[in-house]
C-alpha cells in the first residue's frame, strides 16, 4: 500500500467497545490521511505519516501518536 491508496477520511464508530488499548480512540474520531504522509485527528492531533507493509498486515505510524493496523481479508 501507498499513501494514495491509504488517503482519505476516516471515523471511529467503535468508539463504544470495551477499551482495548490506551492508544485506541474512545471517542467519536476522525482521522483525516493525506497523500503528502501528513494526519490529523482530534484525538491523535496532527502530525506526519509512514507505511509499512508487513507479511499479513499494513501498518500506518505516525509522530508524535498514531499508530495503526490494517488487516485485509483476501477472498479466493
Amino acid at each position: 500500500m501507498t499513501n494514495k491508496n491509504v488517503s482519505g477520511v476516516y471515523l471511529n464508530t467503535n468508539y463504544n467497545k470495551p477499551h482495548c488499548c490506551v492508544e485506541a480512540p474512545h471517542i467519536v474520531d476522525t482521522l483525516i490521511l493525506k497523500e503528502s504522509g501528513k494526519f490529523y485527528s482530534p484525538f491523535f492531533g496532527h502530525g506526519n505519516y509512514q507505511i509499512s507493509n508487513k507479511l499479513f498486515y499494513t501498518q500506518i505510524e505516525g509522530k508524535p501518536t498514531l499508530v495503526l493496523n490494517l488487516k485485509f481479508s483476501v477472498f479466493l
